[in-house]
């Protein structure tokens, strides 16, 4: 048995990117050595991240599987090879459709684009444009009562630390796997009500980079009685979630379908657009909330401030919506009445100032009709209010 090295390129990646004979799923040159030393794949995957490369690789081995009785093809060589030899375009694309309509339609979606993608790199450049048809997804992320039913179906309470850091923060899964113990030491142990998540800078800098975000008391009640009782240990290396994301999207998947929930909620995705609902009801600036949430900020990202106390505060005045306690719901309701409150007393006012604009109007007109003068000009006509 080949043992894994105690580091992993994948490590970051989160989940158990490190562990098992063949060292963990996302390593592509276990798992697909073949596909891996063709030429034209690596032109067309070197630029792409490890898990892209994992997922195009397995995806792309589907496709040559099905390809192999249908085309006469053994390998990435011989379908470019094949396409390079059809007479125009159509054909490929036909070929690629045709192979598309037995898969989903999110799944055909990618098979197409990444077929189209190893053929354009590989310089093929006949395949005719063609209408994609939307695939995204408008969902819906849970609500509170739907979080606190997935709780209820989880026994286990670093399952349950999940959930509740997953709807605290907003991170993706990837993010909340990596968490490690150094990440909120400094805050955990000063005692912050609001805990500061600190990635090293290099994990910021990813494409689908974390967000510059925190957990609230709902998380971090929850992981010091974990600390306390030895469940999580202290060690600057130690994991605070130790399972990969398959075991993890497993459980809450079976408490989702108990807890009689949306199926097609993601259950990692429905905690991060819950996040991102409560920050929407805040009106905070729009910059601040991307830096929380995780999300590219193009040019504004190099000008719009990182401090976190300054952040602290906003995620502070955000969580009387993140939080599932009762006392949140309490405050919740008599804020949303306090406001209902002087919402009517504004009406009531403004009603009093039209009434009296129309008494003082009602006396002028009768102090001007008492004139004489104004009587005459009127032909002594009775025009009283």
């Amino acid at each position: 048995m080949v043992k894994p090295q105690a580091k992993s390129e994948y490590a970051y990646l989160g989940g158990h990117e490190t562990v098992g004979k063949r060292g963990g799923y996302l390593n592509y040159q276990v798992h697909f050595p073949k596909l891996w030393a063709d030429q034209g794949v690596q032109r067309w995957l070197r630029k792409r991240a490890p898990g892209t490369r994992a997922e195009y690789l397995l995806r792309f081995e589907k496709f040559l599987s099905w390809a192999k009785p249908q085309l006469k093809v053994e390998g990435p060589n011989d379908f470019l090879e094949w396409a390079r030899s059809q007479p125009d375009g159509t054909v490929v694309q036909d070929v690629i459709d045709e192979y598309a309509e037995t898969l989903s339609k999110s799944q055909a979606h990618v098979a197409t684009a990444l077929l189209r993608s190893f053929l354009g790199r590989n310089g093929y450049r006949e395949l005719p444009k063609i209408d994609w048809e939307p695939t995204m997804s408008f969902t819906e992320g849970y609500k509170r009562a739907d979080i606190q039913a997935l709780l209820s179906y989880l026994d286990d309470s670093r399952h349950k630390l999940y959930v509740v850091m997953g709807k605290d923060s907003g991170l993706r899964a990837n993010d909340l796997l990596f968490l490690r113990y150094r990440h909120i030491k400094e805050d955990l142990e000063k005692g912050e009500k609001f805990v500061h998540i600190r990635f090293e800078k290099e994990r910021y800098l990813r494409r689908k980079a974390p967000g510059r975000t925190f957990i609230g008391p709902n998380s971090v009640n929850l992981l010091r009685q974990l600390v306390d009782s030895g469940v999580v240990k202290k060690g600057l290396d130690d994991r605070i979630i130790p399972w990969n994301y398959r075991t993890i999207a497993k459980i809450l998947f079976l408490a989702k379908r108990k807890a009689s929930l949306n199926m097609e909620i993601q259950p990692s995705h429905g905690l991060r657009k819950f996040f991102e609902n409560c920050l929407d009801k805040t009106g905070m600036d729009h910059n601040k909330k991307l830096q929380l949430e995780g999300h590219s900020q193009g040019v504004r990202n190099a000008y719009t401030s990182r401090e976190v106390e300054e952040l602290r505060t906003l995620y502070g005045e955000a969580y009387r919506f993140l939080d599932l306690s009762e006392e949140s719901v309490v405050s919740n309701e008599v804020g949303a009445l306090q406001a209902k409150i002087t919402e009517q007393e504004k009406t009531i006012k403004g009603l009093k100032e039209d009434l009296s604009k129309q008494k003082e109007l009602e006396g002028f007109v009768r102090e001007l009709m008492a004139n004489p003068e104004i009587r005459r000009i009127m032909g002594k006509k009775d025009v009283s209010p």
